[in-house]
């Protein structure tokens, strides 16, 4: 009697040590990597993580971060709600010169999964703070912080590279069609080279062309993706904070505040089918160093009212410039 006893106290444990291995599994914590820090900005950075496998067990999956090492969700997070293996999601509202540490979550009804650690800095806000740089030539510019980017505030005027090689100045409109690499002042009078500088064509500054920079040491001609990065930043009031205010330079009454330092100038262009000067107090045209395709680049174009860098000008042309540190 005894023994039947305990045969009937075994069977069962056995039964139920079976059911819980088997039948019905235990399911394991997610498994996630996290994706290295891209599109750094003064307040925003983006991340994300990916999915070793995707699964409806998931009930949540985002990044967490924090100005501590190994956040968890505790600190603060975002979510994707996708069901995609893979995923980036923008971290905003962040403070500008801070290291941030990141790492990938998954949650599902076992616990959290979390992917390596992973870390950023956030861009440094020079905004306001001013200096001053001088060329090759001994032209001394102001120098301006907007953003986490740091720009001449007046118009590159000099007249060779920055290694000392002349730059051809052309003033013959027969010559200037047919001339490569050269620059000017407006009208070919040197009394527009306090305020706006001079007019280059576009291959003064392509280094394919010249191998040189034709800005100071530690500076270059800003890229397109540059400039949109300071337009950004401006927010959609832009050309009310880029342009010099009033009618010194303008020929009508600019509303602009310049409250972001740039003064930016209607210094006019120089074509290259005839050598014509046009749009001095009208417009303004900076180069960027973004080559668009064939005889084209990219340039910022300033207006009273708006600037913008989707315009395209003519390689042969004759813009202003203006550098960026580097």
């Amino acid at each position: 009697m005894k023994t039947i006893l305990k045969i009937l106290f075994v069977i069962p444990s056995v039964f139920l040590l079976h059911s819980c291995t088997k039948d019905n599994p235990k399911i394991p914590v997610p498994v996630i990597s996290t994706k290295a820090a891209t599109s750094i900005t003064l307040s925003s950075a983006v991340s994300g993580g990916e999915m070793r496998e995707v699964s409806t067990s998931i009930t949540a999956k985002g990044v967490c971060w924090s100005t501590i090492q190994n956040p968890t969700i505790s600190d603060i997070k975002a979510t994707d709600n996708s069901i995609n293996k893979s995923f980036s999601i923008n971290m905003s509202s962040l403070s500008a010169n801070t290291v941030y540490y990141v790492r990938a979550f998954a949650t599902n009804s076992t616990g959290t999964g979390y992917g390596d650690q992973i870390s950023f800095t956030t861009l440094t806000d020079y905004s306001g703070q001013t200096d001053s740089v001088i060329d090759v030539d001994g032209n001394t510019y102001p120098t301006i912080g907007i953003g986490s980017q740091i720009w001449m505030a007046r118009n590159l005027a000099a007249s060779k590279f920055q290694d000392g090689t002349p730059i051809p100045q052309v003033t013959d409109s027969y010559l200037w069609t047919r001339t490569t690499l050269c620059y000017c002042y407006y009208d070919n009078e040197t009394r527009y080279k306090d305020s706006y500088g001079a007019l280059y064509n576009w291959y003064t500054i392509d280094k394919a062309t010249t191998g040189k920079n034709i800005c100071p040491v530690g500076w270059h001609v800003p890229s397109r993706e540059e400039f949109l990065t300071l337009i950004d930043f401006l927010g959609p009031e832009a050309a009310k904070k880029l342009n010099e205010s009033g009618t010194s330079h303008w020929w009508l009454e600019n509303p602009a505040t310049n409250e972001s330092g740039f003064t930016a100038l209607p210094g006019g262009i120089r074509e290259s089918s005839n050598g014509v000067f046009l749009f001095l107090g009208d417009e303004g045209y900076l180069w960027t160093s973004t080559s668009s395709y064939g005889s084209d680049s990219y340039r910022m174009s300033i207006h009273r009212t708006y600037v913008t860098v989707t315009y395209l000008g003519r390689k042969a042309d004759a813009y202003s410039i203006r550098c960026l540190k580097d």
